[in-house]
């Protein structure tokens, strides 16, 4: 989930801080990730507008709309997606499974830049019933591309 807030510092600053929470139902709310972003000078509505839309657009607001469908051919349980991501950018996907099926993947890309959002080149959980969220970032400093391999079955239990 992202929380975006902004407060004037006391030189007349404002500062906007796009932050991710984790919103595990084992666990109390956590923050996970938190940006800054530092705007100076005195702000009249126009210009305090103008860069409320910026920061939205540039913090990834929107990604929520723009998230990949990953689907399984008939019969299959994994798939592959491929691409290329910006330096610094990330991008999320969504998959459908039932209650408690187990969800893998697996990244590769050039000098391991492109990892799951938790820092690893593998990823699992156990999912919940409907859509369940996966999101990739680059973090490297240039566009590298990538292939992800993910897959759902059931747990050995």
């Amino acid at each position: 989930m992202f929380v975006f807030s902004c407060c004037f510092s006391a030189t007349k600053t404002l500062i906007f801080r796009r932050s991710v929470i984790n919103l595990d139902s084992d666990r109390a709310p956590e923050i996970v990730q938190a940006d800054d972003l530092f705007f100076g000078g005195t702000m009249n509505s126009k210009k305090l507008l103008l860069t409320v839309v910026i920061v939205l657009i540039s913090g990834g607001f929107f990604d929520v709309i723009s998230q990949t469908r990953i689907r399984f051919a008939r019969g299959r349980t994994s798939a592959s997606v491929s691409g290329t991501l910006g330096g610094g950018a990330s991008r999320s996907y969504v998959l459908g499974a039932r209650r408690g099926q187990v969800f893998s993947g697996n990244i590769s890309s050039k000098n391991g830049c492109v990892k799951f959002t938790e820092g690893a080149t593998s990823s699992s959980f156990i999912t919940e019933p409907g859509d369940n969220y996966v999101r990739i970032t680059n973090y490297c400093r240039t566009q590298t591309s990538f292939i992800m391999t993910v897959s759902i079955n059931f747990g050995s239990d």
